[in-house]
């Protein structure tokens, strides 16, 4: 059966450079010391026979030839003459095929075969993507480079601990760099590097990325991810209070600002293992976002990156002001030509997280600003936003010239003015106010907003602010009016189901689809709950089509998730009262709409109809499944998978979307998660979740207090024991293999019940899965210690 096109492509250019290469032997590689060998050292056409013995059994036969290749290892931990097989090349019409790597012995009588693996992320290897690295001496480390679909790359670190071969660690990239083995903190072992950065920020070959990198090291036991973290209170307040602040200022990728924070950390603990790694990692990200920068074909965004804002708004100042404020206010030129919508939501979104952080920086209040006029030219935020950066650098002109631009040249972007004078939208709001019973209250109000419409006629919306109207309802209210010559013409109202205040800039027009009028509308509700609401006039009728509320001040945003600039809807529904809602944690989860053509429709997850090929709903039901299992990351691996069988397919690429993005939200809350055991199951990094709970020590675990009274989880154990099960039940039925939710599920259940027969069997279970990991046998150890001194 003849493969894809992309398929096709690639196998015609492997095949070219295995004939330029030579397939015929086996490629023997380099190691840094000769093998101890005990039995036999096998020939040149012993290895080929492994080969052809290893293809066959994989169904690998090609034209070609066998595609396994077989090269030998440096044992540092035994006398055993080692060789490692692995496939390479594009791997055959089945979906369920894995790209395998396994260990061999040479002995007397023949080929011992100790361990295998299928990779987890590489689609096509070649016969150099397995290399033998040195992280400690008493494992074989391998890391395997291959790539994935039309250009992207997967970086997987594999150990054989003389028992069992494993994956330890598999990571993606969009482009072929997903990372490398490096000294990061120079102690003479190598450490991980995963390059997580973003090439779509406008698009593949545009030129634009955006850095971003996960760093780990081996402490002997496990790879051990370093983020910026606080430190412990017991340490000096003012070693943490610089430590903590080059936390949070690296969180709102404020890398310049957090490095002179985390270096003033540095000189007062320079012992401190927690500090250095912070420094790196914030050093890193520094170093590497710039260099993006020098090289990036749209500056302004890459600046923003780095946290250079001061060099963004140079490269936006050099735009020129008349250019930044017509009706073209990125130049055809510019890469970002195009990309409008995109910069200005990204330019909102940094400089609202960074202005949290540093409210008195000009620069990010204007680049916010600009960003505001890129997605609405009259959103009333773009000017208060400029007067703001004027105010805070009086003696730079600049900001003072472009505050001025904008108020003398903007109207050139606003709606045209009809031929006929329109009545004064006062009188309007006067009206509306006695009606609702706010005319003589400053607490209420009534606002108007000109509509951006097609053809003569001018129309309004008016809506209530402010503290609930006095009507009998006692709702806030949505009004759409027509101006004529003779005063206003009321042409339909509607209550709103869910907002408690608003004020009077919480209403937009949004652009959903262009046979109708959108309007969104975000308020609070409660002591601390946001609202958004989204309305539809069709020139007949105005109807409330969609009303989200959220227990946090974030309901959700309209916002093009598909980047094919027709806006779509996000409602965020996640939970932040996992604990309490001062505590910190929180679980994400968000519902995807779009317009349809009749209606606003859920996006994803979706099933694929019976007339899709089989294989493709097969592959694309079972990354629903994973994704609903919390599983995000396996369902992510799956879903692209699909995308490369069908990358035209809408259903399959709304869920890949959808995937994507539940796995990077929830990732980054766990990175700022005060119980990070727990965010990481809701993100479905089970394995992360385990090195944490092994963290807390198993004598701690199985103990009269099993979560220290410093952690942010303790009192809610009840809580963290009910969604361990919960979501490791869930987890299980899709993967049931797995050792590290076994053992979580058991100290979920040791949490509700310390006598519950189904901790131990939960124990020995993941034991007996993961028998080259003690840490498991080890805690079920701990149990039983536990039950034998009397509990």
């Amino acid at each position: 059966m003849p493969g894809p096109p992309l398929r096709r492509v690639f196998s015609l250019a492997l095949a070219l450079a295995l004939l330029l290469s030579g397939c015929a032997q086996p490629v023997m590689w380099p190691v840094s010391a000769t093998p101890a060998v005990s039995g036999r050292s096998p020939d040149a056409a012993e290895l080929e026979e492994l080969a052809n013995q290893l293809a066959a059994e994989y169904g690998l036969v090609q034209d070609l030839g066998p595609l396994v290749t077989v090269q030998p290892v440096a044992n540092t931990g035994g006398e055993e003459a080692l060789f490692v097989a692995h496939t390479y090349g594009f791997p055959p019409d089945d979906p369920s095929f894995r790209q395998k790597v396994s260990i061999h012995a040479a002995l007397p009588e023949g080929w011992k075969t100790l361990g295998r693996v299928d990779l987890e992320c590489a689609e096509y290897l070649n016969e150099f993507s397995v290399e033998q690295v040195n992280i400690d001496p008493a494992n074989v480390w391998l890391t395997v480079t291959g790539g994935v679909g039309a250009h992207s790359g997967c970086l997987e670190l594999l150990r054989w601990d003389g028992e069992k071969l494993s994956v330890i660690i598999s990571g993606f990239s969009s482009s072929p760099d997903a990372g490398s083995l490096t000294d990061l903190n120079e102690d003479g072992r190598l450490d991980l590097l995963l390059n997580n950065s973003d090439p779509y920020i406008f698009c593949y070959a545009c030129g634009v990325r955006q850095y971003w990198a996960q760093l780990y090291y081996w402490d002997g036991k496990s790879l051990m991810e370093v983020t910026p973290t606080p430190l412990a209170e017991d340490l000096p307040p003012e070693l943490r209070a610089f430590n903590d602040r080059a936390a949070e200022l690296a969180a709102a990728s404020l890398f310049a600002d957090a490095l002179e924070q985390i270096e003033e950390a540095e000189a007062i603990a320079p012992e401190n293992a927690i500090v250095a790694w912070n420094a790196i990692w914030i050093r890193h990200h520094l170093t590497a976002s710039r260099e993006e920068a020098s090289a990036s074909t749209y500056p302004l965004l890459n600046h923003v990156f780095a946290g250079d804002w001061e060099e963004a708004f140079t490269s936006l100042w050099e735009v020129g002001p008349l250019t930044l404020v017509s009706d073209e206010p990125i130049p055809p030129n510019s890469a970002a030509s195009g990309f409008e919508h995109r910069v200005g939501v990204l330019l909102a979104q940094y400089a609202d997280t960074a202005l949290a952080l540093q409210p008195e920086r000009a620069a990010v209040h204007a680049l916010g600003a600009w960003g505001r006029f890129l997605i609405n030219p009259d959103d009333p935020a773009v000017r208060s936003g400029l007067q703001r950066a004027a105010e805070l650098a009086t003696a730079d002109e600049r900001f003072e010239k472009l505050a001025r631009a904008f108020e003398d040249g903007a109207s050139g972007v606003s709606l045209a003015p009809t031929a006929t004078p329109l009545p004064d939208t006062q009188v309007l709001q006067s009206q509306l106010a006695g009606e609702y019973g706010s005319a003589q209250d400053s607490s209420r109000g009534v606002a108007v907003q000109q509509l951006q419409t097609e053809g003569e006629a001018a129309f309004f919306a008016a809506y209530t602010f402010g503290l609930p109207p006095l009507s009998r309802s006692a709702m806030h209210t949505v009004s759409i009016h027509e101006a004529r010559e003779g005063g206003w013409l009321e042409l339909d109202r509607v209550e709103l189901d869910c907002v408690n205040y608003l004020d009077e800039h919480s209403l937009k027009q949004v652009a959903i689809e262009p046979t109708g009028v959108w309007l969104a509308v975000q308020g609070g509700a409660g002591a601390h709950g946001g609202c958004l609401e989204v309305l539809r006039w069709d020139g007949l009728g105005l109807s409330l089509l969609i009303s989200s509320f959220n227990s946090i001040p974030d309901a959700g945003s309209v916002t093009d998730l598909n980047g094919d600039g027709q806006m779509d809807l996000l409602l965020n529904n996640s939970d932040p009262y996992i604990f309490c809602y001062a505590c910190g944690l929180q679980l994400y989860q968000a519902r995807f709409f779009q317009w349809d053509g009749e209606k606003l429709a859920e996006a994803a997850p979706r099933l694929l109809p019976e007339d899709r090929p089989l294989h493709l709903r097969a592959i694309n039901s079972h990354a629903l499944a994973l994704a609903d299992a919390g599983l995000y990351a396996d369902a992510l691996d799956e879903i692209e998978r699909a995308e490369i069988a069908a990358p035209s397919d809408p259903s399959v690429n709304w869920n890949a979307l959808w995937i994507r993005h539940h796995l990077e939200v929830s990732r980054q809350l766990a990175l700022v998660s005060p119980f990070p055991l727990l965010s990481h199951v809701f993100a479905g990094d089970w394995d992360f979740s385990f090195e944490v709970l092994w963290s807390m020590d198993p004598s701690t675990l199985f103990g009269d207090t099993p979560i220290p009274a410093s952690s942010e989880a303790y009192g809610f154990e009840q809580t963290v024991g009910h969604l361990l099960i919960q979501y490791g039940n869930s987890a299980l039925i899709v993967q049931p293999g797995r050792a590290d939710i076994q053992a979580l599920v058991a100290w979920g259940r040791f949490l509700l019940k310390r006598d519950d027969p189904a901790v131990l069997s939960g124990l020995e279970k993941a034991a007996e899965l993961a028998p080259g990991d003690p840490r498991y046998a080890e805690l079920a150890d701990a149990f039983r210690k536990w039950v034998r001194i009397g509990n």
